[in-house]
């Protein structure tokens, strides 16, 4: 197997930072322009620039350069957390940060036992494993700002075909792809994989087209109105739910967030709902004894 020795090198300090502030940048738009639907492509850039963030002379430096981008990345989308928990929130941002860290500390790994050509054929892999584990497979279950979330409006997309992580795993295929034309990685099996990787994308798109093609008539638009709110007192709920629905008068469904409730739904928001007949979704607490419950959306 050849690599350029160029492709296999360390990432020093200015070329580390560099990738950072530009995985940094296309993430945050990816996100900040979602009704830009073409602006889930950023995400590509995201994974191409992060990718190479791995490749550093020791696992704590690959680590710890997957913790600042992932930190970077909560703390801009997830910037309310701050008026919510105060300086507390920054915990919260590093519990996602660690999940890119270990993304790289374990490519790290890959890249320096099996070689660069090989680790980004894993890179894909790695990414939705850490994607799905940090969003299902834990207690707290963090599964925001997922990469394929960025996609979700994006036209002629695969995202209901493929799933969330589906498309993560695509969009980090793709980088890893586009990461060994660039260094000119040209072993002959990464050669065959990148052909192969062309043609099973171009084949499960068409499919999805078709699928998309053949349900189209069947398709209708739900409109939800969702509305922010921690233990609100009771009596300001509805005053809250009639100034959005004079905004979304045409909104079904209104969807409260959790733990709006401390306990079950009164019967001021029964009310509110068979006077403008509307549906709403509300968290709250399930009661079973004094000290136990369930986290339930009413």
């Amino acid at each position: 197997m050849k690599i350029l020795k160029s492709s296999a090198e360390p990432a020093g300090w200015k070329k580390s930072f560099l990738c950072l502030i530009l995985a940094a940048v296309c993430f945050q738009l990816a996100y900040a322009l979602a009704r830009v639907p073409v602006a889930g492509l950023l995400m590509f850039g995201y994974a191409y620039f992060l990718i190479p963030l791995a490749n550093q002379p020791t696992v704590r430096r690959a680590f710890y350069f997957g913790l600042a981008a992932g930190f970077v990345d909560a703390a801009g989308q997830a910037f309310f957390f701050a008026k919510i928990f105060g300086v507390a929130a920054a915990v919260l941002w590093i519990v996602f940060a660690f999940w890119i860290g270990l993304f790289a500390a374990i490519s790290f790994g890959c890249m320096r036992r099996w070689g660069m050509a090989r680790a980004l054929c894993l890179v894909p892999i790695l990414w939705t494993g850490t994607e799905y584990f940090r969003s299902e497979l834990y207690y707290l279950r963090f599964s925001w700002l997922n990469a394929g979330y960025a996609f979700s409006d994006f036209p002629m997309t695969p995202f209901h075909f493929w799933g969330m992580y589906g498309v993560g795993f695509v969009v980090f295929t793709i980088a890893a792809a586009l990461i060994c034309v660039s260094n000119r990685i040209t072993t002959l099996w990464m050669i065959r994989f990148i052909k192969g990787l062309i043609a099973l994308i171009a084949f499960l798109w068409l499919f999805q087209l078709l699928m998309t093609v053949e349900t189209r008539p069947g398709l209708t638009t739900l409109k939800l109105t969702g509305i922010q709110m921690e233990f609100p007192p009771e009596k300001v709920i509805p005053r809250v739910l009639d100034e959005a629905y004079a905004k979304n008068t045409n909104a079904p469904v209104f969807v409260l967030s959790e733990y709006t409730l401390d306990g079950g739904v009164p019967d001021s928001l029964k009310d509110w709902c068979r006077e403008h007949s509307r549906f709403l979704v509300v968290g709250g607490k399930d009661i079973v004894t004094n000290d136990v419950y369930y986290d339930t959306a009413f």
